[in-house]
C-alpha cells in the first residue's frame, strides 16, 4: 500500500466497522503490503476524523507490553493507540456489550503524566520523573477485525485494539514507592467502594476490618502506612494485633489531647464544619474546598476527584466518626502498646493536626523516627510524593 487513497480506504473500513459494530476482514488480507508505518498512518486518519467531530484526546494506550504477546505477533516492542474522552468510562458504569464488536476485559495500570514524553531513548527514570499518579484500570479491548485474526499491522491500524477504559482512583504516592513492595490500598468502611453500614465506626471497628482483610488474603504479617484517620486505624491495628505488624508509618497523625488539657479551637474547625453538613453533600462547597486544600500546588483535577469521592460518603458516616471520638483522648491511653518500629511524618503547616497533638504522639512513642517537612501541609504525599516516598522507602527497607 503506497497511495494515500489506499490508506484512506483502509481507515474508512475500520471507521465504518466501529460505527456499525460489524467487524471486517483483516486489513492485511485486503492490503497484503500493509506495513507498520502505514498502519500507524491509518490509525492517525481515524484519530483526526474523531477529533474533527469534536472528540477530545485524553491519552494513549500501550499494547503488547508482555513478552508472550510480543512473541505471538513476532515483534520485540509495544504498540500504541489513542484514548478519546468518550472512551473513558466512570467506575461502576454499566456498559452494553452491543457498544463493541468483540470486547474483552484486561486489568491494567494507568499513568497520569505531568507533561508529555517524547523518544527515542525514554527510560524508566524518565517516566517516573513525569508521573503525577497511577491508578488501577480495566481496559475493554475490542477488535474491528473479524474473529481477532490480527497481525501487528492489523491491530495498529485498528487503534491498538482499543475499546474503552475504566479508571480507578489516582494514587500520587505509589509511583515513588519501592517497586519491590507489594501494595494493598484499602477503602476503609464507609469510604470509597467499601460498604457503608449503619453503625460501628470506632477505631477498633476499622482496625478489625483490616485484620480480617489480612486473614482473607492470607497475609500473616505486614508493614502498614496510614494517613490522618487511617493513621489512627494503623495505630490501633498495631496495638491490638502486634504479631501481625512489622513496621508502622503514621502520616499526619495525632496522639490526642493531653489528659485534663483545655481544648483549643484549631485553625480549621473541621468538627464544627462537618456538623453543619447537609445531604446531598456538595463536593464544591466551601467546606469541601477547604478540607481538600493544599498550601502547595496539587493537580486541580485530582483534588476535584477527591472532593467528589468524599462527598459520596454518607453524612451519617461523617457524624458517626465524630460521635465515636476516633481522634479523642482514648488514642493516647493505648499508644504505649504500640511496640513496632514506627515512623512519624508531618507537614509543618498542617492546619488540622496542631503541634500539641503532634507532641503527645512523639512523647507516647519516644523511639519513633520523626520527619517533619517544613513547607508541607496535611497531605504531604500529594504535595511532595517523591520526598515523602523516599523517607518511607528508607524506613521500610530497614525491616527487609
Amino acid at each position: 500500500m503506497t497511495r494515500s487513497t489506499g490508506l484512506a480506504a483502509a481507515a474508512a473500513l475500520l471507521y465504518d466497522a466501529q460505527r456499525r459494530r460489524a467487524p471486517v476482514a483483516p486489513l492485511t488480507a485486503t492490503y497484503p503490503n500493509l506495513d507498520v508505518a502505514q498502519a500507524y498512518a491509518v490509525q492517525r486518519l481515524n484519530l483526526n476524523r474523531h477529533l474533527d467531530q469534536g472528540a477530545v484526546l485524553r491519552g494513549h494506550k500501550i499494547g503488547l507490553t508482555s513478552a508472550p504477546m510480543q512473541e505471538l505477533l513476532g515483534v520485540n516492542e509495544p504498540d500504541f493507540g489513542y484514548i478519546l474522552d468518550n472512551m473513558v468510562l466512570p467506575d461502576g458504569a454499566n456498559v452494553p456489550i452491543t457498544t463493541f464488536c468483540a470486547p474483552r476485559v484486561e486489568p491494567e495500570v494507568a499513568f497520569l503524566l505531568r507533561r508529555p514524553l517524547q523518544g527515542p531513548g525514554v527510560t524508566v527514570e524518565d517516566v517516573l520523573a513525569v508521573t503525577e499518579a497511577v491508578a488501577p484500570a480495566l481496559e475493554i479491548v475490542d477488535s474491528r477485525i473479524a474473529d481477532w485474526r490480527i497481525t501487528l499491522a492489523d491491530t495498529i491500524a485498528d487503534n491498538a485494539s482499543s475499546g474503552a477504559v475504566v479508571l480507578g482512583d489516582w494514587v500520587p504516592l505509589a509511583p515513588y514507592l519501592d517497586g519491590s513492595f507489594r501494595l494493598i490500598l484499602v477503602d476503609i468502611r464507609g469510604h470509597g467502594q467499601s460498604s457503608k453500614p449503619e453503625c460501628c465506626y470506632n477505631r477498633l471497628d476499622f482496625a478489625y476490618d483490616l485484620k480480617l482483610l489480612m486473614d482473607e488474603l492470607h497475609i500473616g504479617r505486614a508493614d502498614i502506612v496510614g494517613h490522618s484517620l487511617g493513621s489512627i486505624i494503623c495505630q490501633t491495628l498495631a496495638e491490638e494485633w502486634p504479631e501481625r505488624i512489622g513496621r508502622v508509618v503514621l502520616i499526619s497523625s495525632s496522639g490526642g489531647p493531653r489528659p485534663g488539657s483545655v481544648s483549643r479551637k484549631p485553625k480549621f474547625d473541621y468538627v464544627g464544619e462537618i456538623r453543619k453538613l447537609k445531604e446531598p453533600i456538595d463536593p464544591d462547597s466551601p467546606f469541601m474546598i477547604a478540607w481538600w486544600s493544599s498550601p502547595n500546588p496539587v493537580d486541580p483535577d485530582f483534588l476535584s476527584r477527591q472532593r467528589k469521592d468524599a462527598a459520596g460518603i454518607p453524612l451519617r458516616v461523617w457524624l458517626a466518626i465524630l460521635d465515636q471520638d476516633v481522634l479523642g483522648a482514648d488514642v493516647q491511653r493505648t499508644l504505649p502498646r504500640l511496640k513496632a518500629p514506627t515512623l512519624l511524618i508531618w507537614g509543618a503547616i498542617d492546619p488540622l493536626i496542631d503541634e500539641e497533638h503532634r507532641q503527645t504522639l512523639r512523647e507516647a512513642l519516644p523511639a519513633a523516627a520523626v520527619k517533619v517537612f517544613p513547607r508541607l501541609g496535611h497531605n504531604p504525599f500529594w504535595e511532595d510524593p517523591d520526598g515523602v516516598a523516599s523517607v518511607i522507602n528508607r524506613f521500610l527497607r530497614q525491616g527487609s
